[in-house]
């Protein structure tokens, strides 16, 4: 799955962040959102926003999302929501991108048919850095929430285990996400005990 697939992915979770890192609370009662509501959380470029969506929510065999109206095309105001009768005959799911427009493809003739490893090292390249912020500051709003109080090395211990399945966080980042999270008040310090974080509601 590419870094965009998996941030479109992150905003159906029960606790999601948008493209700034901040909570969205709302939705942990109703995950559906239109392709607009998607388009302006993760800021994702419309062109690989669409071929994303149509990978994961049109694709017949990997319909991880389902979309209203099910067309091939993707409009302003579909409707997408987590699909939760997928399910995936192996462990791990591969999901293939959409292949570019024909009018990109025509300056791509000599290989029309890029393959998924090529596609997936140009995303990762240029959005791997975005796309794992997102992903800490979902999981540290999540641990916080569970845990109210907590010590920064547990909070670290906590952060690498969730994410251990998906990427080793850097400790500049996880300390990056951190004040990133103080300053728009979701968490702070402790008083008396700076290493110490509490959860703002």
């Amino acid at each position: 799955m590419s870094t965009y697939a998996g941030i479109i992915m992150l905003l159906f979770a029960p606790q999601s962040t948008d493209a700034n890192g901040d909570p969205v609370l709302a939705f942990e009662e109703a995950r559906s959102l239109n392709y607009q509501e998607i388009k302006e959380l993760t800021k994702i470029p419309e062109t690989d926003l669409k071929r994303q969506l149509q990978s994961i929510a049109v694709a017949p065999r990997l319909r991880l999302l389902t979309k209203t109206p099910l067309t091939k095309e993707i409009n302003d105001d579909d409707v997408f929501r987590l699909n939760d009768k997928f399910k995936s005959p192996s462990p791990k799911v591969k999901v293939l991108t959409v292949s570019a427009s024909s009018s990109s493809s025509k300056n791509s003739s000599k290989n029309p048919k890029k393959t998924e490893n090529e596609e997936e090292s140009e995303e990762v390249q240029a959005n791997i850095t975005e796309g794992r912020k997102i992903v800490v500051n979902a999981a540290i709003v999540r641990i916080m929430k569970s845990r109210q109080t907590i010590t920064h090395n547990d909070l670290v211990a906590e952060l690498v285990k969730q994410l251990h399945n998906r990427f080793q966080p850097l400790t500049i980042l996880i300390k990056q996400r951190i004040e990133d999270l103080i300053e728009k008040e979701y968490l702070k310090r402790d008083d008396d005990l700076r290493n110490t974080y509490h959860y703002v509601a």
